[in-house]
Parts: structure tokens; C-alpha cells; sequence
């Protein structure tokens, strides 16, 4: 492959060795004598001394034959007008340009390479990736070396084995019965200078440099919040709910979390979609259901099969439905376009909680007024049991892996938080609110 170079700089000749040394035909284009010279003393390529944008000079570099251009010099501008001319006047396929300023790589700019823009078909930026590979170092101290995969979801991890490290004289096939968490695999030891891929026998010893693959994104994907119904009603129910004995052997639809709180007390959770519900509780197949709030519910006028709504539910206190992407593709985006798909679901998320609050108050006025709805709230032993039931479920489920264990711990803190500035601010506002009015 006949390519030229424009630029001698480190960059260049760096780019030059590499491509000489895998017997391409290149031609080095700078504007110094001296740094053509060097190039051309050293590797096996051309060199042509002149201004790589210049016609005339690219046409001396062979450019009418030339199956790949390079404009690594250090101007932006004349990587840029280089590869121009090389497309519009030598039509030469593939072009490469160096960028160094942030505002020719930002992305949302990414247009701008477009072939019948400005026809750039790759762009690099070693600044940039220099950048890149110190911030990944530094993410990743303990390791010598480290190199990233499938956009940054899983990485290579270099490691020196100290005398300190758990790991040492273990079976390869007993760390995940040790580290049950662990989603990592290692895939080369190098030891006394000899590189070789280990078997699930093979032991780790101290000053072995072990190669380990690991996932850096468990699930690859990019959520975000795209809507919430708020705070869910405790259900209908076809008895009253007067004790916690009550809630023993009750068969209720309650799917998630909440339907193993229902377990801990002795309740049979169930779980029906939603268009098996109604003829399910008029049946007596079960005998208790919970839903959304009054909107929702009187839609499905379970009204109509179930005597007692009560209230405060416990099971979904603030419902938050979530947008779920690829997050590789998502990254691929331009910023603007990352943008709009996150305002489409904050628009989603603030409308659909706006209106359920103003919609919930008008459907439960007609259960109660117009169809006699019997509405009860939970008693304080009821909901002392429930809390009893919840940390239970909540102890065992953090126990399934450190990130359970990590979003528990990060709930537990917000909830903390959150909940000593509602005390002071949304509860005594909305109770004061409502005794002065009569509410």
C-alpha cells in the first residue's frame, strides 16, 4: 500500500516506522528539512521536503497514486485543508487527520467529517488518547498495564502478585468459591520471563504478573427515569385487616419485595398480570390485591369485587418506571441527541407524577361518594409488622452480591437524608396545611 505522511514530528515518524517496517510504501511530507532527513535516514521511506497542504508538494509525494494519506503535522488546519485537497484534487480513498483542539473533536460536531463536508474518514488524537490511557492508569493504581475492550465494558488488568495478595498458592478454580462476587478470569501469568495461559489447577505465586479479565459495566446499559405514579394504595381487600394474625394465610397478589414481606407474615403472595386480576378476586381465587392508587384502580373497578381499600401501601411508596438503552449505542450519540433522549425522560418522569397526584384525588372522591368504597388505613401494629417483614427481606436480598449490598447501602443513606429533610419540610407543611384547612 502506497501511503503518505504528512508531518515527521514524533507522531509521524512514529506512524512511519510502523508502516515501513510492514513494507508499505511510504513518502514523509514536513515542512523541516532536517526532520525529513532523519525520517529518511532511519526508515525505509521517501521523504519530500514542502507544505503538506500544497498541491504541488503532495503531487511530488506521489499523491495521484497514493492509496492512503496521513496529515499528522501540528497544525489542525493543515491536516484538515490536506486531506481537502488530497480528496478533491487526487481523489486518494482513505484520510486520516490529527486533531489536537477539543472543539474539532467534540462530538457534537462529528458532522463536520462527513464526506461532503469536509472528507475526513478517521480522525486521531494521540493528546487525547494519551489523556485517556493516564486516566484509565489512575483508575486502576495496582495495575502495571491496563487496555480496554467492547467501548470500556470490560478491561485488561496487568498485576504484580505481592506477598500480601489472598490469592496466593489458590487454585484458579477455587477463587470463585472464595470470591463469590468476583467477575473476573485470568487469562495469562507471566513467571520468570515465560508468558503462558493457565489452567484451573494452575496456583498464583509471589512475583508472578498475572493478566486478569475483567467486566467493567455488569449490565451495559443506560437508564434513566421515565415516569412515576407516586405513592401506591395497601390494596383492596375482601376482609378487614385488623391485626397482623389477619394477614396469615392470605392470598394476595403482590409480586416483587413486597410479596415476600406478605410471606414473612404469613401471607401467600401471588402473581397475576394485570388482566387476570379482576375475575381472580370476584372468584375468590384470591383474596386481596394490590394495584397503583385510585386512578388506576377505578379503571379496573376492582370496586366492584372487593369491599375495603386500604392505605398507606408499603410495598411501592414512590413507583419509578425507567428507560433502559444500550449504553454502547447511547455513547455513540451525538451529545445533542443524548440530550434529547434524557429530556424526553424527564418530561415523561415529571408529567406522569404530576398527573397522577392531580387525577388520584377525583377517582378516590368517586369510590368513596358514588360506589361506596369502605376506605381503611393500616393500623400502626399492621405497619410495625410490615417494617419487621421488610428488614428481613432486606438483609437477605443484600446478601446476593456486593451490588445489592452497594445500591441497599446507597437506599439506606438517601432514605436517611432525605427523609430528616421531609420531616422538617413536605410532612409538617402538608399536615399543618391540612388542619387549618379542615382537610
Amino acid at each position: 500500500m502506497k501511503v503518505i505522511i504528512c508531518g515527521a514530528g514524533q507522531v509521524g515518524w512514529q506512524i512511519a516506522r510502523h508502516l515501513s517496517g510492514e513494507r508499505n510504501d511510504v513518502t514523509v511530507v514536513d515542512q523541516d528539512p532536517e526532520l525529513v532527513r532523519r525520517a529518511t535516514d532511519s526508515l525505509d521511506v521517501q521523504g519530500v521536503a514542502g507544505f503538506a497542504s500544497y498541491p504541488d508538494i503532495l503531487e511530488r509525494a506521489g499523491a495521484r497514486d497514493a492509496d492512503m494519506i496521513i496529515a499528522a503535522t501540528h497544525s489542525d488546519e493543515v491536516n484538515m485543508v490536506t486531506c481537502q485537497v488530497a480528496h478533491s484534487v487526487f481523489g486518494i480513498n482513505r484520510k486520516i487527520a490529527r486533531l489536537r483542539s477539543q472543539s474539532y473533536l467534540d462530538a457534537i460536531y462529528s458532522d463536520l467529517y462527513r464526506r461532503e463536508h469536509m472528507p475526513i474518514d478517521v480522525v486521531i488524537s494521540p493528546e487525547r488518547e494519551v489523556a485517556a490511557a493516564a486516566l484509565q492508569r489512575l483508575s486502576a493504581p495496582a495495575a502495571f498495564d491496563t487496555e480496554r475492550f467492547m467501548d470500556g465494558q470490560a478491561q485488561l488488568l496487568g498485576i504484580l502478585i505481592e506477598e500480601e495478595c489472598p490469592v496466593v498458592h489458590t487454585p484458579l478454580r477455587q477463587l470463585t468459591d472464595l470470591f463469590s462476587t468476583l467477575r473476573a478470569v485470568v487469562v495469562g501469568v507471566r513467571r520468570e520471563g515465560v508468558l503462558f495461559a493457565p489452567n484451573a489447577g494452575d496456583q498464583l505465586f509471589v512475583g508472578d504478573e498475572c493478566y486478569v479479565f475483567e467486566l467493567t459495566d455488569d449490565f451495559g446499559t443506560q437508564s434513566f427515569a421515565a415516569g412515576n405514579t407516586g405513592v401506591q394504595m395497601g390494596g383492596w381487600f375482601n376482609k378487614k385487616i385488623r391485626s397482623a394474625n389477619d394477614l396469615k394465610g392470605l392470598k394476595m397478589r403482590m409480586p416483587g419485595l413486597g410479596g415476600q414481606v406478605l410471606g414473612k407474615l404469613g401471607g401467600s403472595p401471588i402473581s397475576l398480570p394485570g388482566g387476570q386480576i379482576y375475575e381472580n378476586l370476584v372468584s375468590g381465587a384470591i383474596d386481596a390485591t394490590e394495584w397503583v392508587g385510585p386512578w388506576n384502580d377505578e379503571a379496573m373497578k376492582f370496586h366492584e369485587a372487593a369491599k375495603y381499600y386500604y392505605y398507606p401501601g408499603m410495598h411501592e411508596p414512590g413507583s419509578t418506571l425507567a428507560c433502559g438503552v444500550n449504553k454502547s449505542w447511547f455513547t455513540s450519540l451525538t451529545k445533542s441527541d443524548q440530550l434529547m433522549i434524557k429530556t424526553a425522560c424527564d418530561w415523561a418522569d415529571t408529567t406522569t407524577m404530576a398527573e397522577y397526584n392531580a387525577k388520584n384525588g377525583a377517582a378516590l372522591n368517586r369510590l368513596v361518594n358514588e360506589n361506596g368504597v369502605k376506605l381503611e388505613k393500616f393500623s400502626d401494629k399492621v405497619y410495625d409488622a410490615f417494617a419487621k417483614g421488610a428488614a428481613e427481606v432486606y438483609d437477605e436480598v443484600q446478601q446476593h452480591s456486593a451490588l445489592a449490598k452497594k445500591v441497599h447501602g446507597a437506599f439506606i443513606k438517601g432514605r436517611k437524608e432525605i427523609g430528616a429533610w421531609t420531616n422538617l419540610s413536605d410532612s409538617p407543611y402538608i399536615s399543618q396545611r391540612n388542619r387549618a384547612l379542615g382537610l
